[in-house]
């Protein structure tokens, strides 16, 4: 299985830029082809996922483009997380070792999976796929994971496809709408900070 998965992702690298120019295309058409391409990118990222939501926020409009960024990488997320939990937990376990920010991120899980998780998604404390990983290995609900990856997730697809959208138009909207997000990035910080202090607190 682990063969046939790295036999998909190196063909999928191979022809990324015809299959960037498909979904632009024609290819929007076939939806859940679609669907399963977008969540495999997710997956696996052979091409940074901000280009797929960008290209997906041309094709489809924001609003749209932004529920399709969003199901596709919630999907990739989710797919992870059962993967690792129940086929490749010791690999897991093993390429986790060389990131230092998974101990700040299991303290963060013990005192609440919810919001570690949520927190994680909507501001880059750990990267996205040790999330994925880091969660499954752990033990996290799948129920909390879900949610908590649901919600976090919203800002970072809709801002994907609106950019997508935007690229061709205005890049005055673009960059009003991307110092907005970073504002929102710094409050969200912020408020992150103000929880883990309060934990430190609770803990002393």
């Amino acid at each position: 299985m682990l063969l046939v998965y790295v036999l998909v992702g190196a063909v999928a690298f191979s022809y990324k830029t015809p299959l960037l120019a498909w979904i632009q295309g024609g290819g929007s058409k076939h939806f859940f082809l679609l669907y399963l391409i977008g969540s495999f990118f997710a997956l696996v990222p052979v091409v940074p996922f901000g280009v797929i939501g960008g290209v997906m926020g041309a094709t489809y409009g924001v609003w749209s483009g932004g529920v399709f960024n969003w199901s596709v990488s919630l999907t990739g997320s989710v797919l992870m997380f059962l993967s690792f939990r129940y086929l490749f937990a010791e690999r897991g376990r093993r390429a986790l070792e060389k990131f230092s920010a998974v101990e700040r991120f299991n303290e963060r899980l013990e005192q609440n999976a919810f919001l570690a998780i949520l927190f994680a998604r909507m501001i880059p404390i750990v990267p996205a796929y040790v999330v994925n990983v880091y969660a499954a290995l752990v033990g996290v609900r799948l129920g909390v994971f879900f949610t908590a990856s649901a919600l976090g997730k919203i800002p970072i697809n809709f801002l994907f496809a609106y950019l997508g959208e935007q690229l061709f138009t205005s890049w005055r909207n673009s960059g009003i709408v991307v110092l907005a997000y970073l504002l929102f990035l710094i409050a969200v910080y912020l408020l992150y900070r103000i929880w883990t202090a309060r934990k430190k607190g609770s803990v002393s």
